[in-house]
């Protein structure tokens, strides 16, 4: 899920009509955004504690 560039995505969305994705693309970066998602929602459950030296070890 990473063969992607970040450059194509960029100028992707400067200039959609000149640098279109392929349906491969569309499919990995929609694939990508839902990967994320998932993250943020697991994210979104933790404590809302602060983090201290005692966390890392």
């Amino acid at each position: 899920m990473n063969d992607l560039p970040v450059e194509r995505v960029s100028a992707f969305v400067k200039s959609p009509l000149d640098n279109p994705l392929t349906r491969g693309e569309q499919m990995e970066l929609a694939r990508w955004f839902l990967h994320i998602h998932e993250q943020m929602e697991v994210f979104k459950q933790l404590p809302d504690l602060p983090i201290t030296d005692g966390h890392v070890q």
